[in-house]
Order: C-alpha cells, then structure tokens, then sequence
C-alpha cells in the first residue's frame, strides 16, 4: 500500500444535520449508537391508501429549526432542510463566536437576497475562494409536484375557446426573488446556498440518486486539492415522503412492512427491528428524509489556523460500469476491488476499519451482493464488529 501524501488530506471543520434522530451532532450521536426513528406510514403520508410501510420523518422541522424568512422563500422540503444544514455547518464551525454572529444577524433577516448571510462565513475566508456542492438527489419534488397540480387546475378551469398562448403560469410566492417553477431542480440548493451566503467560487450539483452524498464530497475534496477553492460548503439533503415516491418504491416492491402492520401499536424499536438487512429474510427498506452538510478544507491550512478539525478525510473513489442499468456483477467482485483501491489510496489495510457503511436495501440481490464483496474483501472471519 501507498500512505496518502500528507497534502492530499482534506480536513472536515464543520459538521451539521437534520435527520429524523435530532439536529447536527447530536442526532449523528444517536445515528452510531443505533437509535431507531422510524414508524409507520399513515393517511398524512399517502392521501390515496398506500399499503402500511416504514418510513423515518424530521417531525419537528421546520417550525423548531428553520427562521420565518427562509420559510416564506421556498415551499420545498427538501431546499429548507438544505438552506437550514448549511447554515448550521457554518455555525458549527466557529462555536466560540456563533452567539456574537447571530446578534449581529438574527435569523428573520436571512433571506434570498444575495449575501444576506455572508457574516456567517468566516471572517478569514475569501467569498470567491469558497465553493459550494450540494445536491437535491429528486430534484424538489414537493415543489414539482405542487407545480404539476396547480398546472392541472389552471387547464381544466380555461374555458374551452381560450388559446394555448393566453394561458399564464401560476405566478410565484410574493417575496421570491428567483425564477419559479422552473428553479427547483437538483442544482437549486447549490444555487441558492451561494446566493444567501455570497459566495462566488465553484458551484454545482452532482446527482447520482443514493450516492448523490458520497458524490458530493469526492467533488468538493477535488475542488480543493485542485486548488480551485479554499473552503467547500457540501451536502446533500432529500425529502422521499411525498405520495409520488412513496408509491413508486411501493410498486417496485421495495418498502419494509412495519410490524403489526395495521396497528398503531408498534413502537420505534419495533419497526427498527422489522428491517431485516442482510439477513436473508428482508422485504425492503424504510424510506425516509433528512439533511447533512459538511465544511471542508486542506489539512494544512487548518492546521497553520489552528481550527479545531472534527475528522480527517483521507480519500475518496467513485465508479460505474456498463453491465446492466441497475444492478451489477451478482459476485461481489467489482465492489470488492472498488473498495480495496479506496483502501490503498487512503493508506490502510481492511483491518482497521471499525465501521463500514453500506446501502443495505433490504432486497434479495442488492444485500447479497454487498455481503459478496465485504467477504471478498475481509474473507469470512475477518469482518469487523
């Protein structure tokens, strides 16, 4: 193996999330120690009797989280809960003044106009010298989806002698200051985070459906050890729990049954315990919703200004083949490569792994592949626990 050269370490120096388990770290705590957070799909959920599934919602966002203002700009779950993480990131990364910058600036004043939350970079950082990457993996659903129906209802009031011509879109929210609809799409919460925080270095949007995180932070460590920015706001944030969703994954078959599966009675640690990943007997997985967002840097520079660093990203690697359009090589092989090159560009050998990340869907051929390639990997006593 190669040891990683010490510049190509990029380091993370803020941390932020929303996720049905809490807010920022400490929901990230209850994340690793396994805390469940899931319950069942009600008539909220899918106005048109969708079959009982498992589902994890953020039940207090955004009324606990989110300011009045940014709540009046945009209607779409999934650009709130990314506008909000992004802010907190940057919060997160200087604690020992966030209090003083928010007196500065309190939350009803952060709004779409450009810059409006600049004062929340930090105060070293050059705006043109920070990139943003951040990804809306479905592209603002909610907000398509609320197009698409005022869309409908627009058509079918028309009286019938009225031209195509004379037809007018639904107009935008009073206060918006960006195109509308046509603004919700993958790259929306990129654009807007730049905007709100008046940044002008690199900004885009990888969308790669579930690896659309793990996308974001290979391009964001790119932008910096190619020396196209200094500092790189990143995420990703989804909002899975409309009805469109909901039943698309359901006709596929895809969705975790909860137990007791017309009852209200199941607790959280007994939906949790109704996934069955990896054990032969699973039926799906629990769709859900949330938000992270990481601040990046090279190792170097925090460390010549002396920021406190929450971890050390040591390498990243991304692939795709030409072997079918969704599934892959059933014998593992082809993951198990992937991972032991990401091994050997980060310097380490499989066994000092302590946690493994995984998609873990649930499905007969997605879990047996992935078990494939960790014993590929690992062989079959070397798996850690």
């Amino acid at each position: 193996m190669t040891p990683p050269q010490a510049n190509d370490a990029i380091a993370i120096v803020g941390l932020a999330a929303l996720l049905p388990q809490g807010r920022n770290r400490i929901a990230l705590d209850k994340v690793l120690a396994g805390q469940p957070a899931l319950g069942a799909a009600t008539a909220a959920d899918s106005p048109n009797s969708l079959p009982p599934c498992l589902l994890a919602r953020c039940a207090d966002f955004p009324k606990n989280h989110q300011s009045a203002a940014i709540q009046a700009q945009h209607s779409d779950r999934a650009l709130l809960m990314a506008r909000q993480v992004a802010r907190d990131v940057l919060l997160d990364a200087h604690q020992s003044d966030s209090a003083a910058r928010e007196a500065a600036a309190p939350p009803s004043a952060v709004g779409p106009a450009a810059g409006a939350a600049r004062h929340l970079l930090p105060s070293w950082a050059d705006p043109s010298r920070v990139a943003v990457v951040f990804s809306l993996s479905k592209g603002g659903i909610h907000r398509a989806a609320a197009v698409a129906a005022s869309l409908h209802n627009t058509h079918n009031t028309q009286p019938a002698a009225a031209s195509r011509r004379s037809q007018q879109l639904p107009g935008p929210p009073a206060a918006s200051a960006t195109p509308w609809p046509f603004d919700y799409d993958v790259a929306s919460a990129a654009r807007a985070i730049a905007a709100e925080f008046g940044t002008s270095g690199p900004t885009y949007a990888p969308a790669s459906a579930c690896a659309s995180g793990g996308e974001v932070i290979t391009a964001a460590r790119r932008l910096l050890l190619d020396h196209q920015a200094d500092l790189v706001i990143c995420g990703a944030a989804d909002a899975s729990l409309h009805p469109l969703v909901l039943w698309s994954y359901h006709r596929l078959g895809l969705l975790a049954q909860p137990p007791l599966a017309r009852q209200a009675a199941a607790t959280a640690q007994d939906a949790s315990d109704a996934l069955r990943c990896f054990s032969g007997a699973g039926d799906g997985f629990a769709i859900g919703e949330g938000a992270a967002a990481f601040l990046l840097m090279r190792l170097d520079d925090a460390r010549r200004r002396s920021l406190p660093v929450s971890a050390v990203l040591r390498a990243t690697l991304s692939g795709s083949m030409a072997y079918d359009l969704l599934a892959m090589p059933d014998d593992g092989r082809t993951l198990a490569r992937q991972m032991q090159l990401l091994l050997d560009r980060a310097g380490l050998a499989p066994t000092q792994l302590d946690l493994i990340g995984v998609h873990g869907t649930g499905t007969r051929d997605g879990d047996a592949n992935e078990a494939r390639a960790l014993l590929n990997l690992f062989g079959p006593n070397a798996l850690p626990h």
